[in-house]
């Protein structure tokens, strides 16, 4: 990070905007003029992505799971912003769109909602999954039927943030990356997505989002809203025998 950015815009900036512009960008192709929904869009990544859209053009709608997250989706530059456990989602994503559909999905919730939102795609849509914040157990051994891509003419998009090198071996995991599946984005296009994150960050173009800063003693209660989803952005935990956040 640069040696003048703050250490609590550092500490917040990394996974959530890397995550965002590699599943927006890299893997989905986002382009000016489409639109965008995004799931949990007041957590880390989906704060991002907002600002991250917004910026290349894109017509966002935000989703959240409670209405007090409403006000810091709009704040950061979202059209429409929709509490799914309250609304018709396939309805007003289609009211939205005059019928027509969102050209891609940033999904991180995972479960029902996953699915659900195959009825919200135009022609040709990207639908990014990164993550299940509804619960791993929503995802694993959910049957995923080919059919509904075939007749939705729409692509199921995986996206991980993990920079390591082709040639590298993941170590602790006895991964050889040569002889796997597992296909991670290099540290080249890391350092790529981090140039131009820190040009937009200088430009005021985007800024993090910070719920809170707890004292390491605090962990637990820190990860229990975490876990309550009462957060909005991102948790830093603070070490201040090492770090100073006022600088």
């Amino acid at each position: 990070m640069p040696r003048d950015m703050q250490v609590r815009q550092a500490a917040a900036m990394f996974w959530p905007f890397h995550l965002a512009w590699l599943g927006l960008f890299t893997r989905a192709g986002l382009k000016a003029g489409e639109t965008v929904m995004i799931h949990s869009a007041a957590g880390g990544a989906g704060s991002a992505a907002i600002q991250l859209a917004v910026n290349a053009g894109a017509r966002v709608i935000a989703t959240v799971g409670s209405d007090s997250k409403i006000g810091l989706c709009r704040e950061l530059g979202a059209e429409v912003v929709l509490n799914y456990t309250k609304v018709d989602l396939v309805k007003e994503v289609m009211q939205a769109t005059s019928g027509r559909g969102v050209d891609v999905c940033f999904d991180g919730t995972g479960g029902d909602l996953t699915q659900l939102t195959w009825r919200c795609l135009n022609f040709n849509a990207r639908h990014v999954i990164f993550g299940f914040s509804s619960g791993i157990e929503q995802t694993d051994g959910r049957p995923v039927l080919l059919r509904d891509m075939i007749f939705g003419n729409f692509s199921l998009v995986g996206v991980l943030l993990a920079y390591v090198d082709k040639d590298q071996t993941v170590e602790g995991a006895g991964l050889d990356l040569k002889a796997s599946a597992f296909n991670p984005p290099s540290h080249a296009l890391g350092k790529e997505v981090q140039e131009k994150l820190i040009e937009l960050l200088r430009l005021g173009k985007i800024r993090t989002v910070v719920d809170r800063v707890a004292p390491f003693e605090q962990l637990p209660s820190a990860l229990a809203a975490f876990e309550r989803r009462e957060v909005m952005g991102r948790v830093i935990v603070k070490n201040g025998r090492q770090l100073s956040f006022g600088e």
